[in-house]
């Protein structure tokens, strides 16, 4: 039995597949253009500007910006800055540089030295005097004690060398810094957009991708983006209904395209956009009409 059932559907669906293509070109120019009729006409019934405008809450007509793209970019930049010098404020490093000065003292000839730790302990392990350059030891002198070699660590001639306490004190304000530069890159990257978004949403702008555009612009492409999707779940089903009355199940494979609705055979809103569509006029094949979206006729006086 199950197998019969089986042999049954195959039967069918071949029935079908065969009687789905038994059209002639006539019908099948007719159906298309009716198909067509019905799509415009429900896109236009289902899509329109004032609703769209609604949905995004935006003033109808769309109505122009308040300031120009440069002079938002202009402000946003300054903000941001103004707001990461006010956490990462570029005198921290000045503050580290001081700090290396007065680790690393260096002392010239003649300059008092005070309490300077040579060694950990022991005599002498601490000394203070005037500097008085160094011997024909090379040993560094202070007051009337000469600093053994054996002393003479990285630690003490920091105070003593100008080459290696330059060396120290950048080191110093480099570890300091480590994160400075870093943190406020992270805080501009995340700062800058969401002080864009806030100036330009206020200047009357709306983001399409990565850029702000005003909102007559944004609109207009929103409109046909919704045209298009809009007109993809209507054809299906008109689709289907149509070629019922040819008695042909589905569109013939191969067609069944989605209506263009932003040029051949669908043209744009007429008059105030919102009017029932007027009877289709065919045009030369490859003849593309467009009409301006927001032409002053476009808008309803109502609204």
């Amino acid at each position: 039995m199950r197998r019969i059932i089986f042999t049954f559907i195959g039967i069918t669906g071949l029935a079908v597949s065969l009687h789905s293509q038994e059209i002639s070109a006539d019908d099948k120019a007719k159906a298309e253009k009716e198909i067509q009729a019905k799509v415009e006409a429900k896109v236009k019934a289902t899509v329109t500007p004032l609703v769209l405008a609604e949905k995004l809450k935006m003033d109808f007509p769309p109505v122009e910006p308040t300031e120009s793209v440069e002079s938002i970019d202009a402000r946003v930049k300054k903000d941001v800055m103004a707001a990461i010098d006010a956490k990462y404020p570029p005198s921290e490093k000045d503050v580290h540089l001081k700090a290396a000065i007065e680790k690393y003292v260096l002392y010239k000839e003649n300059d008092e030295v005070k309490d300077l730790r040579i060694r950990p302990v022991g005599r002498k392990s601490v000394i203070s005097g005037r500097y008085k350059g160094v011997d024909r030891k090379g040993e560094h002198v202070v007051g009337s004690y000469a600093i053994p070699k054996a002393d003479a660590t990285e630690d003490v001639l920091v105070h003593f060398v100008p080459e290696l306490n330059k060396k120290k004190i950048e080191q110093y304000v480099k570890n300091k810094m480590f994160y400075f530069h870093e943190d406020r890159a992270k805080m501009k990257k995340e700062l800058t957009p969401k002080i864009a978004e806030k100036y330009f949403s206020e200047a009357g702008y709306y983001k399409d991708g990565d850029k702000y555009v005003p909102a007559a612009k944004f609109l207009k492409t929103y409109f046909e983006k919704e045209k298009a999707k809009v007109a993809q779940e209507f054809r299906a089903e008109i689709e289907e209904a149509v070629y019922a009355k040819f008695n042909v199940v589905s569109a013939p494979e191969g067609d069944g395209d989605i209506t263009d609705i932003s040029g051949d055979g669908l043209e744009a809103p007429k008059g105030d956009g919102f009017d029932s569509p007027d009877p289709i006029v065919e045009q030369p094949k490859g003849v593309r009409v467009k009409i301006p979206l927001f032409d002053p006729s476009f808008y309803d006086p109502e609204f």
